[in-house]
């Protein structure tokens, strides 16, 4: 909860723990890279998620192959040079 003080009323309402980078570091890595892509719309890099999660890309890839493999989640997505991407796999069913 954020709670907002000023002179004539204190106004309390919802915060997602992943936004406040001392909440976020202690939820498990998937929902923190779940909650990135979410944000930010776009599926990333491998480099580009540890950096924002400040983990190793080993710790990310071995996090993501283990949710691609359980089809739950995550997808590889090829950009136009080649390298591959991290997305959220769609899961609206027609």
């Amino acid at each position: 909860m954020r709670f907002r003080f000023d002179e004539q009323a204190t106004t309390v309402s919802p915060i997602d723990a992943a936004d406040v980078d001392s909440l976020a570091k202690g939820m498990d890595l998937k929902e923190r890279i779940l909650h990135l892509l979410h944000r930010t719309n776009r599926a990333m890099t491998v480099a580009e998620i540890a950096d924002e999660c400040e983990k190793d890309e080993e710790t990310i890839r071995t996090t993501v192959k283990r949710e691609i493999k359980k089809e739950r989640w995550f997808t590889k997505v090829p950009d136009s040079t080649g390298v591959y991407r991290i997305g959220l796999l769609d899961r609206r069913t027609i």
